[in-house]
């Protein structure tokens, strides 16, 4: 009998094209924050019924045309795994445009666009073809900080069961860590935007609650990698992403 690893890597090579994925259209929908419609992109598996669900953050650069290829990979192969994957374009709760500018508006915005991450989770719960009882959150960067913030206090009606944080800065979360659910932490070893050191802390925080690696958390320092990552190691980490993804989330 083939088990669920092996479904996911035939489903991951059926999938192949770029980066060994290949090109799936998403279903466009919107939700409402802080008064404002935004936007989602929704890639949903080919099983019918109501599926586990991920929310995919982006970073400061937001869907761009030369970064959207990779997060988008990342949201295909979970939906080739059987979990949809829901990407919304926080930055539209404050009317700010994705690119170099958003990095000065963070200490003022980030409360803002993280009550627009919760916002979506629940719009998520309240959606049939979502499994509300099977939810996790992917992000990068500035997204992979809004991932841990929400998933510490994550709306009523809604536990995060999984998250996974690509290269987020981290000093400015609150002391939650005792509230947070296993995490898989990625940061490339020659990050020279978001220095590895914040990674390092959040290792350490999770420590002193009491978290082992292993269960509690994995961290995995790449080496050679900067704040992006590219060919092999991109490959891995996705495949990585994936599988502790759909294994959390069963």
């Amino acid at each position: 009998m083939i088990g669920r690893i092996e479904r996911q890597l035939v489903a991951n090579i059926l999938a192949s094209f770029r980066f060994g994925r290949t090109s799936m259209s998403p279903v466009l929908d919107q939700y409402s924050s802080n008064t404002e419609d935004i936007p989602l992109e929704i890639f949903l598996p080919p099983s019918p019924g109501p599926s586990p669900a991920v929310l995919v953050l982006h970073g400061s650069f937001g869907l761009l045309p030369e970064y959207k290829p990779d997060i988008v990979s990342f949201a295909e192969a979970l939906a080739a795994a059987g979990v949809a994957a829901i990407m919304p374009q926080y930055l539209k709760s404050t009317g700010t445009e994705p690119g170099d500018g958003v990095l000065k508006l963070i200490p003022v915005n980030h409360l803002v666009w993280a009550q627009a991450c919760a916002d979506a989770l629940t719009w998520i719960a309240g959606d049939p073809r979502f499994d509300v009882g099977h939810v996790g959150i992917l992000g990068f960067s500035l997204g992979g900080y809004l991932a841990l913030r929400v998933a510490m206090d994550p709306p009523g009606g809604v536990a995060v069961q999984s998250v996974v944080d690509f290269f987020g800065p981290t000093h400015l979360l609150d002391a939650h860590w005792s509230k947070l659910p296993p995490v898989l932490i990625f940061h490339g070893s020659v990050d020279k935007f978001v220095d590895p050191s914040e990674s390092e802390f959040l290792v350490q925080q999770l420590e002193a609650a009491g978290r082992a690696e292993g269960t509690g958390y994995n961290y995995e320092l790449v080496e050679g990698q900067g704040h992006g990552f590219k060919g092999a190691a991109l490959t891995e980490s996705r495949d990585k992403t994936t599988k502790f993804l759909t294994d959390s989330l069963g």
